[in-house]
């Protein structure tokens, strides 16, 4: 089933998507965590603004979301 299909699925089913992260923490190998406890919830449709210094870890966020 496609990404796509999962989403009208869900719609259909008048289920809101979302994102619940909760207690993430993140480091990469050899190096002091970037991400530490993080928390969020995101309901479909929900906007979020991603701002902070460099190095602070917003692409390290987006790629796990990603599953990259």
């Amino acid at each position: 089933m496609s990404a796509m299909a999962v989403v009208e699925e869900a719609e259909k089913q008048d289920e809101p998507l979302h994102i619940d992260v909760k207690e993430l923490t993140f480091n990469y190998t050899g190096r002091e965590p970037v991400l530490r406890s993080l928390n969020m919830q995101l309901t479909n449709g929900a906007r979020c603004l991603l701002i902070g210094a460099n190095g602070a870890g917003k692409s390290s966020i987006l790629r796990i979301l990603s599953g990259r």
